[in-house]
């Protein structure tokens, strides 16, 4: 049986231990000054770190620990989205502003103002598009053009806490806090959804694909992970993630 190597190069454990440290201190600072901030989120091709907090988005290199700072305002950061194809940011902001940057050359390339906050946002799979969620009104789920700022569409989606398109590129996963479910990717129609689970130990807090698009997991902020077929949104299995669960 080949043996798989579990050693870290000097170097790269080097960079590591220096991003760690600068978002330590950055995070100890903001604590200090009582900020909110967002957790740091990979790019997709594994090379940039973004960490936001209020009114400053860094952008980390991954293999050489330096950082660019794109934005300092007075405003809470929502929610930080990658473009797939990793060129490209995207932050919500508390005021309803959403920016758009482009990594490479750390400059703002768009900003939109929108009539209510978006609590969360994701890049549509082309690229070209970012899709916002926020606001207690009935079509809170907005379709953005990102070279124009147009909207492009609106739709229902509830209270919904995250969304995630499926590998496929043929659906969205969007849950509340009580609900999940499965829409169409082109006209955010909901295609199937779960009856509402049982409040409130059991809410929902975060959802994932499975790399074949068969299955989607979430987990609920009591500890509990239920794995569904994502044909039909049954549950397939569940079991506690951690030993304090509480049912």
């Amino acid at each position: 049986m080949k043996q798989i190597s579990t050693s870290i190069p000097m170097n790269l454990m080097i960079i590591c231990i220096v991003i760690v440290v600068e978002c330590i201190a950055l995070s100890n600072m903001l604590k200090a000054q009582d900020t909110d901030y967002v957790s740091p989120t990979w790019d997709f091709d594994g090379d940039q770190i973004a960490l936001s907090a209020e009114g400053l988005v860094l952008i980390y290199d991954a293999n050489t620990g330096d950082f660019n700072q794109l934005s300092r305002v007075s405003e809470e950061i929502y929610a930080l989205a990658w473009s797939s194809d990793s060129n490209f940011l995207a932050a919500t902001y508390e005021n309803g502003n959403v920016e758009i940057w482009d990594a490479q050359n750390n400059s703002r390339v768009l900003e939109l103002e929108l009539d209510n906050p978006a609590n969360v946002m994701a890049w549509v799979p082309n690229n070209l598009e970012v899709l916002t969620i926020g606001g207690d009104i009935a079509q809170n789920l907005n379709v953005w053009d990102v070279s124009s700022g147009v909207r492009l569409g609106s739709y229902r989606s509830g209270a919904a806490l995250n969304v995630e398109f499926d590998p496929t590129n043929r659906y969205l996963a969007l849950h509340t806090s009580l609900s999940l479910y499965i829409l169409d990717a082109q006209t955010y129609t909901v295609l199937v959804s779960t009856s509402r689970v049982t409040c409130c130990t059991n809410q929902m807090s975060t959802l994932a694909w499975s790399q074949d698009g068969s299955y989607i997991l979430t987990g609920s902020i009591n500890g509990l992970l239920t794995i569904w077929d994502a044909a039909t949104l049954t549950p397939r299995c569940q079991f506690p993630a951690n030993p304090y669960y509480v049912q």
